[in-house]
């Protein structure tokens, strides 16, 4: 029996999903028409390519969520990050949809595990750590932007379960 993700202790880190690259390429042009060279990203506990689409149109990153992860805690994710996508233009990646509609994907992993596969968006950019010159219009500008996601966040309609989603728990809840 496969436990739920964030009903492990705090130091035990499950094993993240084991794909190829080349699974990957199969499964972004299989389940959301993306034909392209996928890239290993860094992730926690589930696993994320960036795939570089042949025509050479911009790049996505396709998420394989551990096969534990609550699938309403990502969906609440989806739902999340397509909100703030419309609220914030430019500051949130868009979602791509399966080519059945779906935000999401059930697919099978080489180990016999069902994992749900995603696309977003994938922004290019430095991240915060790599940014040499923190100053205070920098800290201002990202003070500026966190007070304004968190603006739009209190505005994301929830679902029934989505809802129960937010209320449970995480291993990333801060307080």
């Amino acid at each position: 029996m496969t436990l739920p993700v964030d009903s492990l202790p705090a130091n035990v880190r499950p094993p993240v999903p084991c794909l190829s690259s080349a699974d990957a390429e199969r499964i972004a042009l299989d389940n959301f028409g993306v034909r392209g060279t996928a890239t290993q990203l860094n992730s926690y506990i589930d696993q994320n390519f960036r795939v570089q689409p042949a025509d050479g149109g911009p790049a996505w990153v396709l998420k394989i969520a551990h096969s534990a992860e609550d699938v309403d805690l990502l969906e609440l994710q989806q739902e999340l990050l397509a909100h703030l996508h419309t609220a914030l233009p430019g500051f949130t990646p868009d979602l791509r949809r399966s080519l059945d509609g779906s935000v999401s994907s059930c697919i099978q992993g080489p180990d016999g595990q069902q994992h749900q596969a995603w696309m977003l968006a994938y922004l290019e950019g430095p991240l915060l750590a790599d940014v040499k010159l923190r100053d205070a219009d920098t800290w201002q500008a990202l003070g500026g932007l966190l007070a304004k996601l968190d603006q739009a966040m209190d505005a994301l309609p929830l679902t029934p379960a989505t809802a129960r989603a937010s209320k449970r728990p995480s291993r990333w809840d801060l307080g």
